[in-house]
């Protein structure tokens, strides 16, 4: 798929110019990069962050919280409002989709019953949602969490079609941190 060639290779991009720049010994303070394998090991992808680091000194930071750290918030959101069964849909995004994924083994791992990720599709240059939001109403969450960017339109496509048993929005998970 086009799309998801396109998303590799811009990550590709982005790493390759990350080395070179901890091979300059130049720090790299990111406001909003939260992949998990930039900073630790855990979660992370094979030889992730290592491979970021090919001097051996680290020279990446980050402003915002990981990927991992969101998703614990989330979780920890989701169970402090009551709701115990979560649909979750992602926009097919590095971030989103992963951001989902972690949301759903962290729930699972702290009892949270977990429906999807169910991922946006793709069509005409547009994102759809209907699909995923069909998937979320059969399984009868309680909840919905959306991982992605807010730009893709979701948040109108919820708030007109979303069933009245869906008792919580929650998007993105860095708002939750300032609640």
């Amino acid at each position: 798929h086009h799309r998801d060639l396109h998303r590799v290779d811009r990550r590709q991009r982005q790493m390759c110019i990350r080395d070179r720049l901890n091979s300059a010994g130049m720090l790299q303070i990111s406001p909003s990069n939260t992949a998990v394998g930039l900073t630790r090991r855990a979660g992370a992808e094979r030889g992730e962050p290592e491979k970021y680091r090919p001097t051996g000194t680290i020279t990446y930071a980050r402003v915002v919280p990981a990927d991992h750290l969101q998703a614990a918030a989330v979780v920890t959101y989701l169970l402090r409002t009551g709701c115990r069964k979560v649909g979750l849909i992602d926009d097919g995004e590095v971030y989103g989709h992963g951001l989902a994924t972690l949301v759903a083994s962290e729930g699972k791992r702290r009892g949270l019953l977990i429906k999807g990720p169910f991922t946006g599709r793709y069509a005409r240059g547009r994102v759809s949602y209907s699909a995923a939001i069909r998937a979320v109403r059969t399984a009868r969450a309680g909840c919905v969490f959306y991982g992605g960017i807010t730009q893709k339109s979701f948040a109108a496509t919820i708030a007109a079609a979303a069933a009245p048993a869906l008792l919580a929005l929650v998007t993105p998970a860095r708002r939750l941190l300032a609640a």
